[in-house]
């Protein structure tokens, strides 16, 4: 037992005050709009949570300096946050997402089957399944909870094509909505894929005006799931409306985004869009690019065991 001064204990007490404050601050923030300040916010709070040395404090400054980290493509400040928390739920949710989006399909289901969070890893599962082609085989996907994002995919993976046009055109148009906070820019990232897919030009302008605020953030929630780069989604749907010039803008670096963290099915998903679009272009000095790209495209599809592209 160490004795506080009482200019000490006073400090102490001035830290637990601003600590509460920021606590309850950052639990009003949420979703895209308010990354950069949480994570600013939740920088704060781990250095005043080693004046305060409360546990829950600590908790909820590693939480959110992860969700805003991950938000932002800064997975090394998220799985910092994670691996100082101590908390093993949280360690375990990002563990399948790192699995899932890194190609290791069985490794993320085998995480589950040790004991992770089951329900938490439902919705990453559930895209594990799509990049897979599997959505629709009657494998859970009833299972797509209060998402309507997911329930489109579905639909469309099981040939629905109209129920899924019409429950997209509500979707993108904002007659109906999506989910609030954290999981937004993951349920635009599913809405994004299967708009892509439907391959209609005015639902995806539609979504890239939905997604398009967030250019420079990650479809995910937080660090508890991962379904592409915000540019990778807006280069595709760029695409698709025809417009080559702003898809590859957003492409190229989306490609070096998936590259960097190893996201192998979503390197093959951004190369497969990229060679489309300049395939589109026709210029022959792209010639060669294209046919590398498919080329490597094919190898790692057939390597991971992606959807037919």
């Amino acid at each position: 037992h160490v004795e506080l001064s009482p200019e000490d204990d006073k400090q102490r007490q001035l830290a637990t005050w601003a600590a509460a404050a920021l606590v309850a601050r950052l639990d009003e923030l949420a979703g895209p709009a308010d990354a950069r300040e949480r994570l600013a916010l939740a920088n704060e709070l781990v250095t005043l949570g080693t004046l305060v040395r409360d546990d829950r404090t600590a908790a909820v400054a590693a939480h959110h300096r992860a969700m805003a980290a991950a938000l932002s493509g800064d997975w090394k400040t998220a799985d910092l946050a994670l691996d100082t928390s101590g908390d093993q739920a949280m360690r375990a949710q990002r563990a399948i997402v790192v699995a899932v989006t890194q190609g290791d399909f069985a490794g993320a289901v085998a995480l589950v089957e040790k004991g992770a969070p089951a329900a938490s890893a439902r919705r990453q599962l559930l895209v594990a399944r799509w990049l897979q082609g599997r959505l629709g085989d009657g494998d859970g996907d009833d299972d797509t909870g209060n998402d309507p994002a997911e329930q489109v995919l579905v639909a469309l993976d099981r040939g629905s094509r109209g129920q899924a046009r019409l429950a997209m055109h509500d979707l993108a148009s904002g007659v109906d909505p999506l989910p609030a906070g954290d999981a937004r820019l993951h349920s635009l990232g599913l809405l994004a894929l299967a708009a892509v897919e439907l391959g209609d030009a005015a639902t995806a302008e539609a979504v890239r005006r939905q997604l398009a605020p967030f250019a420079e953030l990650w479809c995910a929630d937080g660090y508890r799931s991962f379904v592409g780069t915000v540019g990778f989604h807006l280069g595709r749907l760029a695409a698709v409306g025809g417009d080559l010039a702003d898809a590859e803008r957003y492409l190229m670096p989306a490609l070096s985004q998936h590259a960097e963290m190893q996201a192998r099915p979503w390197v093959a998903l951004t190369q497969h869009a990229l060679a489309d679009v300049l395939a589109a272009r026709g210029r022959a000095s792209d010639r060669d690019w294209v046919n590398a790209l498919r080329s490597e495209v094919r190898w790692m599809a057939a390597d991971l065991g992606l959807r037919p592209l």
